[in-house]
């Protein structure tokens, strides 16, 4: 079935109608962007809603989805501050929440910020940001975010946190049938199969 509005005009409808069906920091931030009024002032719009929005979605969330939003939130803020350190730029208004990751990247020069201890998978990404091919490095982001995924339902089998598990890698592999065509799409194909595979359903939910 498919819905009768599309997101964006949902979007909009829900603006028009006092942000009605819409998360409640939907309508603060575009009354703040309508009328130009910043609800973060040392931030860009796009960081002022990213910050809106992983405060929204982490206070809704508990177990396995509060994992993984916290995970992707301190990934992106990590890969920030390497591009911020690599080009010489400010970090003023570049991260998004306050927590044990935001206040290492703060106060450290180290390589890794401090944080190799508490978070392994940074020196992956170190490794990552040597990569000069863009999306060979995107690439491996993504295969980061799947081996995540599959650390948090290790001991997960047919639940709803393994259904969401895979939701989630749908839609971290999705784009790339669409950014690069014929890599995306083989990339795409393959991890369709492997989640195939690794997700072992009952007779009763057989199509």
């Amino acid at each position: 079935m498919r819905w009768a509005i599309s997101p964006p005009e949902q979007m909009s409808q829900g603006l028009d109608d006092h942000g009605a069906g819409l998360p409640n920091y939907l309508p603060a931030f575009a009354a703040a962007y309508r009328d130009g009024s910043p609800i973060v002032s040392s931030m860009t719009w796009e960081n002022q809603l990213a910050k809106l929005y992983y405060e929204y979605v982490l206070s809704k969330t508990e177990g396995f989805l509060h994992e993984w939003f916290t995970f992707d939130r301190d990934l992106k803020n990590i890969l920030t501050a390497m591009s911020v350190r690599r080009h010489g730029l400010s970090l003023s208004g570049q991260l998004v929440g306050q927590n044990e990751v935001t206040a290492a990247i703060n106060k450290s020069n180290a390589r890794d910020f401090g944080l190799a201890n508490e978070y392994p998978y940074i020196e992956k990404l170190l490794k990552f940001e040597e990569q000069p091919d863009i999306l060979e490095r995107e690439v491996d982001i993504a295969h980061l975010k799947w081996d995540y995924l599959e650390d948090l339902n290790t001991f997960n089998y047919f639940t709803i946190d393994k259904i969401l598990g895979f939701l989630l890698k749908l839609i971290s592999f999705e784009r790339w049938s669409t950014l690069e065509p014929a890599e995306g799409k083989a990339i795409f194909k393959q991890k369709i199969e492997s989640m195939e595979h690794s997700l072992d359903f009952s007779k009763e939910f057989e199509i």
